[in-house]
């Protein structure tokens, strides 16, 4: 497990929720 490769995943989660 990358904690970058969850880091960008959660972002893009985040971005994608917020819309």
């Amino acid at each position: 497990m990358d904690l970058a490769v969850i880091a960008r995943g959660a972002y893009f989660a985040t971005c994608c929720s917020l819309e």
